[in-house]
């Protein structure tokens, strides 16, 4: 038949974040608001909903996609480098 789209994604992979919606993701994860977030990354806080939108499409889709383990998995882009690292499971609060 025809060749594949470049916009085809197989169907076992994980959506990828764009690094701002991985700097939006982190943020949030930190139990900041939007308004906040905006604030420090001087940007308008409607450009923080777009990319929570966004990142909502890319987690919540209509039929998750299991890996391995069975749980569902998300990636993201390898090239986005968070300004303080996560923490090790092994770190004590």
């Amino acid at each position: 038949m025809g060749d594949a789209s470049s916009h085809d994604r197989p169907t076992n992979t994980a959506p990828t974040l764009l690094p701002p919606e991985a700097q939006v993701l982190l943020s949030l994860l930190a139990g900041k608001q939007s308004a906040r977030i905006a604030d420090e990354l001087g940007v308008d806080e409607t450009w923080v909903k777009e990319h929570i939108k966004a990142i909502l499409r890319k987690l919540r889709p209509t039929k998750p996609k299991l890996n391995k383990c069975g749980r569902v998995s998300c990636n993201v882009d390898k090239s986005f480098s968070p300004a303080t690292p996560p923490r090790s499971p092994r770190q004590r609060f």
